[in-house]
């Protein structure tokens, strides 16, 4: 997974193993924070300001199609096979 400024032209911050299956579905939170949903079954969050792995995981057990924010911007749902999950980023759960 890369970050890319297109400003600059150039890759600024760049994951070489964020997930061990395709990424099906990426969302920004914040300026230096995104979420990576992935068939591997795992919604992952980076933050750019950090260079080294995903900051929090989160299990879905399921290959995931999508995901999508609340507009609080601090919750989310994530959706694939056949469950929905709904996660809180401040606890994790």
């Amino acid at each position: 997974m890369r970050h890319f400024d297109v400003a600059i032209g150039e890759v600024v911050h760049s994951y070489s193993n964020a997930h061990t299956d395709y990424i099906k579905c990426i969302k920004a939170l914040e300026d230096n924070h995104i979420l990576s949903a992935s068939y591997d079954g795992y919604v992952k969050l980076f933050d750019f300001r950090v260079h080294e792995e995903a900051q929090m995981k989160f299990h879905h057990q399921e290959q995931l199609e999508s995901i999508d924010l609340f507009p609080s911007g601090l919750t989310f749902v994530a959706a694939g096979g056949n469950k929905v999950s709904l996660w809180d980023v401040r606890t994790g759960k």
